[in-house]
C-alpha cells in the first residue's frame, strides 16, 4: 500500500497544461485543481505525471480558450511572448 503525505496528495490533484500552438508567438500554461475541462483534453497529450501537451496538430479556437479561462477549477491561466525568430 502505497501512502502519501498531505503534500502528495495535494500535488497529485493538479494538472498542468502546456499550448505553444494556438497563438502565434505565445505559450499558454494552465493549472487545474482535481478537475479538468473535459472537453479540452482531446487537445491534448500526457507527457508525464500530470503534465499535459498540446498535439502536434491541434490549436485551440478562442471559444473554447474562453471556456477554459472561466473554468471553475482553473488555478492559474498565463500567457508568455516567446520569440518569433526561427533559429538556423
Amino acid at each position: 500500500m502505497v501512502q502519501y503525505s498531505s503534500s502528495q496528495q495535494q500535488n497529485n490533484r493538479i494538472f498542468y497544461f502546456i499550448d505553444d500552438k494556438s497563438i502565434q508567438n505565445q505559450t499558454i500554461f494552465m493549472t487545474f485543481d482535481t478537475y479538468i475541462l473535459n472537453e479540452a483534453l482531446e487537445y491534448f497529450n500526457n507527457i508525464g505525471n500530470n503534465v499535459f501537451m498540446i498535439k502536434e496538430d491541434r490549436t485551440i479556437g478562442e471559444n473554447m480558450l474562453q471556456e477554459i479561462r472561466n473554468y471553475q477549477y482553473l488555478i492559474s491561466y498565463n500567457v508568455i511572448t516567446t520569440s518569433s525568430e526561427s533559429s538556423n
